[in-house]
């Protein structure tokens, strides 16, 4: 569904790009046969574009270059322990979700232009079979029952032969004939698709619109061109005002843009060096096709750097997913082997070095029943060549101790985050900071605790939460992942929302947090130290 709204997206921009272009440097010439041919072009264009790319354009703009200002160039791989919290709220009342709202809202918009338009076809048909059908000056035409403007679809031309005169007639047949012999009703069903694909976009309807007078431009001058004096052929129009059309998606010999049309008539026409104006369209081609495929490229680095992953399957309550549990999973002799097994397992990749690039990479997997890792994904990524580094390592991982709830092993997703860190070469190439500075520590030998331990922390977020009432309205629920630092003296400051879901959600996390009070500080070599926190607050509505 989101590569359907991607492509959507697109092409919309497109057209309404090629639309201003039209009205800005176009809309005023004489030009009206290669106008035909630029709207034609647009439209093609428009709905094909977002189908390929060129890969030598994607990589004209290296995104991923822009190097990072650093003081280091030692290799440091560090990493952050965390808690997960969830704030459980009963859903009382059923929330509405917009984006259904809005896909069926554009789905039943397009279901009610298709039936429109078939409706349409069907009454061409119904009028072909009421009419009868005869040759006028050599050219086979249905002569209509009705008192309704004579029209053309496709090589059908449709004539009330009683209300003209036979000078009229051949004003008439002229001007069909051109619409016949040129296509034009190619052009009025592209643009017809275009408006049951996209009729919430108001550019469609005014490039529909353009199109159409556009055709009647040229049927009009092809019939002056055959020596009819324009104040007849004109005369002759305005005695149409009046008339009936048929159905909308026919060339109408009279449409309702007559004032335009005896305008373009009386127009000087252009001086042949205002076409190379159209070369603009050109480069504005040329920089369509490059963001997409500059897009496309950062797509790609991204999904390379993500491990394939299993299709999502619904989950029987004996194979939940927890978040928090009364016993978290631990690896294999607890942080201090963890911190052992990154700096001996971590390579942080040569061209991130070369480049200066270092950073906080949050992952996120979930830990096994039988404490084995599965769907390893990036949470906030610094750059791809560090967050597939991370993923990588973790993969490597041996099995974990399996979180517990109630004393059954259950399946636990976890947060990891894990900091690239480059230190300069003169400084002494350690894991960690000096503890006698007031150097920030993202991992130290023992946590921060709040007081009480992990469920005096649970109790306190539940009694302590409120849960948004507009956001339980409009069901909006999710993890928002803070971080906070823990003084020497428990102190909690410099908090900030590092994953957002939702500002009243975010604000209310912040909120919460303040009012904690001072943690046990986490120590390193037996003395207390300033550590930067994660801490996850899970908000679930349950049904």
């Amino acid at each position: 569904m989101e590569t359907i709204l991607i492509y959507i997206a697109k092409v919309n921009i497109a057209l309404a790009v090629f639309y201003l272009l039209y009205l800005l440097l176009l809309r005023k010439d004489t030009f009206i046969r290669l106008r035909r041919y630029y709207f034609l072009s647009a439209i093609i264009f428009s709905l094909a574009y977002p189908l390929f790319t060129v890969a030598s354009l994607g990589s004209f703009i290296d995104l991923s270059s822009t190097p990072i200002k650093t003081e280091t160039s030692v290799i440091i791989g560090e990493l952050s322990m965390e808690g997960m919290i969830v704030s459980d709220v009963e859903d009382t009342a059923v929330p509405i979700s917009w984006t259904v709202i809005i896909k069926w809202t554009l789905l039943s918009g397009s279901l009610f232009f298709a039936i429109r338009f078939l409706w349409q076809l069907s009454s061409i048909i119904l009028i072909k079979s009421r009419s009868e059908k005869k040759s006028l000056f050599g050219q086979p035409i249905y002569d209509l029952r009705d008192e309704i403007t004579p029209f053309s679809f496709f090589n059908w031309i449709f004539i009330h032969t009683k209300k003209h005169s036979e000078e009229e007639l051949k004003q008439i047949l002229l001007h069909e004939q051109t619409h016949v012999q040129q296509w034009h009703s190619l052009d009025v069903m592209l643009v017809e698709m275009l408006r049951i694909l996209f009729w919430w976009n108001p550019i469609v309807w005014l490039m529909k619109r353009d199109v159409a007078i556009n055709l009647e431009y040229l049927a009009d001058n092809a019939v002056l061109q055959r020596g009819v004096e324009t104040s007849d052929y004109q005369y002759h129009l305005l005695q149409l005002t009046y008339h009936d059309t048929a159905v909308q998606i026919v060339n109408n010999f009279n449409v309702p843009q007559l004032k335009q049309r005896i305008i373009m008539m009386n127009t000087n026409k252009s001086p042949l060096r205002k076409l190379a104006k159209y070369l603009s369209v050109l480069p504005l081609a040329l920089l369509l096709i490059t963001a997409n495929s500059v897009y496309a490229q950062t797509n790609k680095m991204q999904k390379e750097i993500m491990p394939p992953q299993e299709p999502q399957k619904k989950e029987s309550k004996n194979n939940e997913i927890f978040v928090v549990v009364e016993e978290q999973p631990e690896f294999p002799g607890g942080t201090s082997a963890l911190m052992k097994f990154i700096g001996d397992n971590i390579k942080y990749p040569v061209e991130a070095q070369k480049k200066d690039i270092d950073g906080r990479v949050i992952t996120n997997f979930i830990v096994e029943k039988d404490g084995s890792l599965s769907n390893i994904s990036i949470v906030e990524g610094v750059h791809p060549l560090l967050d597939a580094e991370a993923v990588r390592m973790i993969s490597t991982m041996p099995k974990w101790k399996a979180g517990k709830q109630r004393g059954v092993k259950v399946r636990v997703k976890y947060t990891l985050p894990v900091v690239f860190r480059l230190v300069s070469k003169d400084k002494d190439s350690t894991v960690v900071p000096d503890e006698s500075s007031d150097d920030l520590f993202v991992v130290v030998e023992k946590q921060p605790e709040f007081p009480g331990g992990m469920q005096a922390l649970m109790e306190f977020i539940g009694d302590s939460i409120r849960y948004p009432k507009e956001s339980i309205e409009n069901g909006i629920q999710g993890r928002v992942i803070t971080n906070f630092i823990i003084h020497k003296d428990g102190s909690i400051s410099d908090i900030n929302i590092t994953e957002g879901i939702d500002p009243l959600l975010d604000a209310e996390a912040i909120r919460m947090i303040s009012t904690m009070p001072k943690w046990k500080p986490g120590m390193q070599r037996g003395k207390a130290v300033n550590v930067r926190y994660t801490l996850p607050v899970v908000y679930r509505l349950q049904k």
